[in-house]
């Protein structure tokens, strides 16, 4: 998924580029590494501001 996200970013935003994001921040924090999960998701909030599912995700892990 980091090789994805990299070559995505590369090229102009797509609608369906951020489930890339949402992705793999969730395996991160599935994984227990909630730094890494909250830096994707950030990250993938700059290329897709308006997103609800990563401003939710985010929200939750900044939460706890």
């Amino acid at each position: 998924f980091e090789g994805l996200m990299e070559r995505q970013e590369a090229r102009a935003p797509q609608p369906e580029f951020e489930r890339t994001y949402i992705r793999l921040g969730t395996l991160y924090k599935d994984a227990g590494n909630t730094e890494k999960a909250r830096s994707i998701w950030k990250r993938g909030l700059q290329q897709f501001p308006e997103s609800r599912q990563l401003r939710e995700a985010l929200a939750v892990i900044e939460s706890k």
